[in-house]
């Protein structure tokens, strides 16, 4: 009976949950004649079903009276969940009043419960979400503190508004990189609200890029080394870095042997 009325009643399945629990694993007899319990085995009704129970008979006693459908009236739907169901409400506006049109309700199982688990989301909504850890550092040239950002293993300096733009051109101007090349070079050094913005309009109002931008690329076809004659006549060096600080160093120079590598 209450099944059939359950559109007529708020958070009915939440209502249900106790006695849904209770009866699990018991199965229709018409049904599955293998799974119906020995004679000799009995149900043991428990407080938490009979509390049910008797919400259930409340429930249908106190039922909210439904409204018919106005045409063309506002509609709204409010939904709600809890650990083991969830449930809404359609409504629609009448005389500035919300009326109830229709309620739906349903028990999760296990596996839906624990795919809706958003315990992982909570602590983005309550938690602050910045990557940057901010904290004191001596500087090494004064006796004074730097606010920097630890976040990268590599403390980077908060830059004032002020020096913004003076760090900028003084690294862009070494060799004109572009868009994504200056905002790595400056990214990995310091750090300000909205630093990657801000270098990408400086870098497009730099006027010696716009003097030497080349319009059309030639691509130049892939070349090997020729192979010399004994080891050490010929040699790479290249620059790796920068590094997290060891011993006070951040970068390291390798050398690769042409005739050996």
């Amino acid at each position: 009976m209450f099944n059939f009325y359950r559109c007529f009643v708020p958070k009915a399945a939440h209502i249900l949950a106790p006695i849904v629990q209770f009866l699990e694993g018991h199965t229709n007899k018409k049904k599955f004649h293998s799974s119906v319990r020995k004679s000799s085995e009995q149900l043991k009704w428990n407080e938490n079903a009979e509390q049910a129970f008797l919400a259930a008979k409340n429930a249908i006693a106190e039922a909210t009276l439904l409204r018919h459908l106005i045409p063309g009236a506002q509609l709204s739907l409010w939904v709600d969940a809890s650990d083991v169901a969830i449930g809404g409400t359609l409504s629609h506006l009448s005389q500035e009043k919300w009326e109830p049109i229709a309620f739906f309700s349903m028990k999760l199982n296990k596996k839906f419960a624990r795919a809706q688990d958003d315990s992982d989301i909570q602590k983005f909504l309550h938690n602050d979400t910045s990557s940057l850890k901010l904290e004191l550092k001596p500087c090494q040239t004064s006796n004074c503190n730097l606010l920097c950002d630890t976040s990268t293993g590599v403390p980077r300096p908060f830059v004032p508004t002020s020096f913004r733009k003076l760090i900028f051109d003084h690294l862009h101007n070494l060799a004109h990189p572009g868009i994504a090349a200056s905002t790595k070079l400056i990214c990995a050094r310091y750090v300000w609200p909205g630093m990657k913005y801000q270098i990408k309009q400086w870098v497009r109002c730099c006027e010696s890029c716009q003097r030497s931008k080349i319009q059309r690329h030639t691509k130049t076809p892939l070349r090997t080394f020729s192979l010399p004659d004994a080891r050490f006549t010929h040699i790479h060096i290249d620059i790796v870095g920068p590094l997290p600080p060891s011993e006070g160093y951040n970068y390291l120079l390798t050398i690769i042997d042409r005739f050996s590598r």
